[in-house]
């Protein structure tokens, strides 16, 4: 985890405006901005709670048992 991402850096917490003013920031404000962290203001709550409800399901890899073809009984994906 980083100061603007989380589970293994697949979602980003900020959100799209205050991502795009941190990237672009100048090189004497970017380590500041940077080391604040999230903000309330910036904090995407969305992305936080979807993770937080399913983090299975908001994984890349992850397979829905509901979705499967005849397996055998194997399904690949994050287990829950």
């Amino acid at each position: 985890m980083t100061r603007t991402d989380f589970a293994g850096a697949s979602f980003d917490l900020l959100t799209e405006d205050c991502r795009d003013t941190l990237w672009n920031a100048p090189a004497e404000e970017f380590s500041a901005m940077y080391l604040q962290g999230v903000t309330p203001d910036c904090l995407d709550a969305v992305q936080l709670r979807e993770w937080l409800r399913n983090p299975p399901g908001k994984k890349p890899m992850y397979a829905d048992p509901n979705n499967l073809e005849a397996t055998d009984g194997k399904t690949r994906g994050m287990p829950n």
